[in-house]
């Protein structure tokens, strides 16, 4: 095999890593998941809604995260 395709081909693959969710807030994305399938008549999976919150909302989130005067319990609801 030519090193250079073999190169290319592992610059190219996707890493990932776990999160892990706790069941109420995975059963809170499912329900909106459910409601968008619904509305719009395609499925959308937990998953997708958690990948659009952080690809559409992360840098709000931060923003709100830097000015809170108090502390953010991170992780809690």
């Amino acid at each position: 095999m030519n090193p250079k395709h073999t190169k290319t081909r592992f610059m190219a693959e996707k890493k990932y890593t776990s999160l892990r969710v706790p069941e109420e807030r995975k059963m809170e994305l499912e329900k909106a998941a459910i409601e968008v399938s619904y509305a719009t008549g395609r499925m959308v999976k937990w998953t997708d809604m958690a990948f659009y919150l952080m690809d559409e909302y992360l840098k709000e989130a931060v923003r709100d995260m830097k000015s809170s005067t108090k502390t953010p319990s991170l992780g809690k609801k």
